[in-house]
């Protein structure tokens, strides 16, 4: 911990003081206490970490927690001093007794409280969770930042999102788009990812935005930068030609389900038509990929139905139930759109269907699948730039 309490009840912060009232303090044996649990802990001031201090027993502590190392204290400080400069009224590691948690830093607004929990380790998605929520109960709003070490870029718009890094994806108003925040106190600055789209389960396209901590301020973290339609669907079109063109080996879980069911319709990926594997932003939603869930909208319901009839939008969830996550697995996204809708809605600007009502999509014309290859990917081409020209994502 940065911080313990002095016998006259000041909170010290090690790593704020100058070495020689360090070497002063422990030379004394001035008794320093935990916050928490209110038990004596010990000064560590050596040359390779961060001042800081330490409980003689951890067990005893209801507050104890695995440490997460240098790294993760760089960054906590950095954060705490950043904020401090902004004159905002922030607190260090601030026991919260009601739901027995300790952010990093809580921030208090004349109108709200802030939590923020700096990352650098993979915790269980259930830890997660539950944390979110204790703060949600107490009407802190949770702020998620993780340590830079986790991400992992695959070319400049594209990133590997594994099951951890996605229950910390942020939605900070219904109009926002899906963001995620990374921290680096070595180069000092903060990386985000704005307009997160999945392509498939661990693979998602974003519009990445670097803050130096020197220039940003705490605002700047709810900015958005632009990121035009057109730029996201010429990088979605790369997506869906790795997606024609990809070898797929040593086939497991879902992907082998989905491709046996394919074969099942004897039809291979080749032939699938051009509106299967469309980006759709509540992707994050289904626990299946997206060309897996729209070939099964595409067999089940447009390829069965005649042209003129119609079928219903409780049809289309009735059959992908299966594949949804609950309605409380991502407490941090505050809009949660039904991507069904989202995927129809392509379908009718495309004059594939007709919107009736709500529930209600007639059929106005088929659409065939493709024979080679290479027709698959002409047709792929030619689908995103009448996505682009209608300005549709």
């Amino acid at each position: 911990m940065l911080q313990a309490i002095s016998k006259d009840g000041k909170r010290v912060t090690l790593a704020m003081l100058p070495r020689s009232t360090l070497l002063q303090l422990r030379n004394s044996s001035t008794p320093f206490y935990c916050p928490v649990c209110k038990q004596k802990v010990i000064m560590k001031i050596g040359n390779k970490v961060i001042p800081h201090f330490a409980h003689q027993r951890k067990e005893e502590c209801p507050s104890s927690e695995a440490g997460e190392g240098l790294y993760h204290e760089e960054g906590k400080l950095l954060l705490y001093q950043w904020l401090r400069r902004q004159g905002l009224n922030v607190q260090l590691e601030m026991y919260i007794p009601d739901i027995k948690q300790r952010p990093d830093l809580l921030l208090h607004f004349p109108d709200r409280k802030i939590a923020i929990e700096f990352q650098c380790s993979k915790i269980p998605k259930d830890e997660i969770n539950a944390r979110t929520e204790g703060y949600l109960q107490m009407g802190i709003v949770p702020f998620w930042i993780l340590g830079l070490t986790r991400m992992r870029q695959l070319s400049p718009y594209v990133w590997k999102i594994d099951a951890f890094t996605r229950q910390l994806i942020h939605q900070y108003t219904p109009a926002s788009p899906l963001t995620i925040t990374y921290f680096c106190p070595l180069k000092k600055q903060f990386l985000q990812i704005h307009y997160l789209t999945f392509s498939q389960m661990n693979r998602a396209i974003g519009k990445m935005e670097r803050i130096p901590l020197e220039y940003g301020r705490f605002r700047d973290l709810f900015s958005v930068p632009l990121f035009p339609k057109e730029s996201f669907l010429q990088v979605w079109y790369k997506e869906k030609l790795r997606f024609r063109t990809k070898r797929r080996e040593n086939l497991y879980g879902n992907e082998l389900i989905w491709r046996q069911w394919l074969y099942s319709q004897g039809v291979y990926l080749e032939q699938l038509p051009s509106i299967v594997h469309l980006p759709v932003r509540s992707q994050f939603l289904l626990k299946v990929s997206p060309w897996n869930w729209q070939s099964r909208l595409y067999f089940k319901v447009l390829e069965k139905c005649q042209v003129g009839n119609s079928f219903s939008l409780r049809q289309c969830e009735r059959i992908l139930r299966p594949y949804f996550y609950s309605a409380d697995t991502f407490p941090l996204i505050s809009k949660k759109d039904n991507p069904i809708e989202q995927y129809l809605r392509y379908w009718e600007k495309l004059h594939i269907v007709e919107k009736r009502s709500p529930e209600i999509y007639v059929k106005l014309k088929e659409i065939p699948l493709y024979t080679t290859l290479e027709e698959a990917i002409q047709g792929d081409r030619m689908l995103i730039k009448k996505l682009i020209r209608l300005q549709l994502t």
